[in-house]
């Protein structure tokens, strides 16, 4: 994944229809947009949670949504902050209520290692089609292995993680061609021994690479700096050639003796090198929190979203496709928050990821806000719903995200499998919150596809693969990656809204860059994709 060959933009290969060139057409006042409604449902679930802070834990309050038993329903890992981290499996039967099963003691940790957590992500770290998890800390880091019965155990040893004691914040993960074992990238916050607000500096963070299957060698630890107290790592493809590079969301704001130059890029390899103003970059001021990535224009380059302090940004490639120079188009998308003081450095961004909460083929984009000083407006959370013209407009209140939390991580799934995705909230010293997305309740709820992608061998998930998709006049792009959001995410079927489409056309790209023909599969199914060698299987469940 790190180092494919160079290739063609993605929407060239796939080549079933031209889209046309992206402009920014006025907005119209009077949206026809489709506006879901959610509802809470936490409680009656049986998911009760609470991520206890003090000042150390100001940050983080992460989840990991990801099926650790392999019945394809979304189960949960939560970060406890002060409290102990929380492991629920979802035990809900086909249409019917949501329901969680609260079975923390199988992670295998004790009262001392199973606190001081500040999120995870999932990862099937040693490719034998279970899920992984790699918890985040404060202290060690603890790479969980699962059993495929939700049972987990710490593998560090195992794996050959060297011992650490930082404040880990931000990870991604991905695999080398010629590695068993996918390098696993650590972002460290304020380094340990010193509060936040005071005389504070960044902790060090590294890139741990595996070495080739039947290689000997120990795993290198690569330093990734300058770093500057990341609180986001996100692997993008950045000019849709294949190659992924590494962006970090920075927390300008921890104390001055660790304010760097902002947000950055690195260029990964062997060695991880820092883009700058001689390569095209030039580096935002925004004080950042979290990072997701996808595009929504069709032009094969994802646009890259950024939460933090103020009002997020919104990045878009501008001038030449090889060189990583963007412009920020928040305004013009209608991102920018219209309240001043949503604008203003009172207003805590956290969580933030695209998703297709109204299955109308068209990106949508969540914003998780919280900040224990802010008013109860400057806490709500954003549901900005795409426009076709690559525009959106905030529906939180409609929906019933509008709601007075600190909230802090956030993973989206379709905990039901209704054909639409929910979404779950870590809050600071509140009860987490379920959000159940009621937009597939009626019978003529739009269509939606869930794309799981498998291949054997290494790299189970295959992460770094794409998958393009045309339903209709609309074609969407996905990448599977592992990390970005804040402290957490998920990791498990791509979703497509379809919209009116009886069908979806669509073709993958593997991480080696192969590429599949069409498949088309029908709308409202969840559908496997799995690559054995040369053989590509296809698996539409109903």
């Amino acid at each position: 994944m790190l180092a494919a060959p160079r290739r063609p933009n993605l929407q060239r290969i796939f080549a079933l229809a031209a889209l046309s060139v992206f402009v920014l057409p006025a907005s119209s006042a009077n949206d026809d947009l489709a506006v879901p409604r959610f509802v809470e449902i936490a409680e009656a679930s049986g998911l009760r949670h609470v991520f206890e802070s003090d000042d150390q834990f100001d940050v983080g309050g992460g989840v990991a949504a990801f099926d650790c038993d392999g019945d394809m329903d979304a189960d949960l890992f939560l970060a406890g902050g002060n409290a102990r981290a929380g492991l629920y499996r979802n035990v809900s039967e086909p249409e019917t209520f949501v329901r969680f099963a609260d079975i923390s003691d199988a992670l295998g940790l004790d009262d001392v290692d199973a606190r001081l957590v500040s999120g995870a992500y999932a990862l099937d770290f040693d490719n034998d089609g279970d899920d992984d998890l790699f918890v985040m800390r404060f202290g060690e880091n603890w790479l969980l292995k699962n059993d495929g019965q939700c049972n987990f155990s710490i593998a560090n040893g195992e794996a050959g993680i060297p011992e650490s004691g930082d404040r880990t914040m931000a990870f991604s993960a991905a695999w080398r061609s010629d590695s068993a074992r996918p390098d696993l990238f650590v972002g460290n916050h304020v380094a340990q021994g010193i509060e936040n607000g005071g005389a504070a500096r960044c902790g060090a963070s590294h890139v741990l690479q595996f070495p080739a299957s039947d290689d000997p060698a120990p795993v290198r630890r690569v330093p990734i700096a300058p770093s500057f107290c990341p609180l986001s790592y996100l692997l993008v493809d950045w000019s849709g050639h294949g190659q992924f590079d590494l962006r970090a969301a920075n927390d300008l704001a921890v104390g001055s003796e660790a304010a760097g130059d902002g947000e950055q890029l690195f260029r990964v390899g062997d060695e991880i090198a820092a883009y700058g103003e001689a390569d095209g970059w030039t580096a935002g001021k925004i004080a950042g929190a979290g990072l997701a990535a996808r595009d929504i224009d069709g032009d094969g380059r994802p646009e890259t979203a950024v939460s933090g302090i103020g009002s997020p940004r919104f990045y878009v490639v501008d001038g030449e496709i090889d060189q990583p120079t963007f412009a920020d188009q928040a305004t013009e998308r209608g991102i920018s928050a219209e309240d001043p003081e949503r604008r203003s450095a009172a207003s805590r961004s956290w969580h933030i990821e695209f998703a297709d909460f109204n299955n109308d083929a068209v990106s949508d984009l969540l914003i998780i806000r919280g900040w224990r000083q802010g008013s109860p407006e400057q806490n709500y959370d954003s549901l900005l719903l795409g426009r076709p013209d690559g525009t959106f407009v905030d529906s939180a209140a409609e929906a019933g995200l509008a709601t007075d939390r600190i909230g802090r991580g956030a993973a989206i799934a379709d905990f039901d499998r209704d054909g639409c995705q929910d979404i779950v909230i870590v809050n600071r010293d509140q009860p987490v919150s379920l959000m159940r997305n009621r937009q597939c309740d009626g019978e003529a709820s739009p269509g939606w596809l869930d794309v799981e992608l498998a291949q054997d061998g290494f790299n189970s998930d295959a992460i770094g693969a794409s998958v393009i998709l045309r339903a209709g006049d609309q074609a969407q792009t996905q990448a599977q990656t592992i990390g970005g959001g804040h402290a957490g995410g998920a990791l498990g079927p791509l979703h497509f809204g379809l919209h009116d489409s009886p069908e979806a056309i669509l073709r993958v790209r593997w991480p080696d860059g192969s590429i599949t023909d069409p498949i088309t599969i029908p709308a409202n199914r969840y559908a496997i994709i799995r690559r054995s060698g040369q053989t590509i299987t296809v698996n539409m469940g109903e």
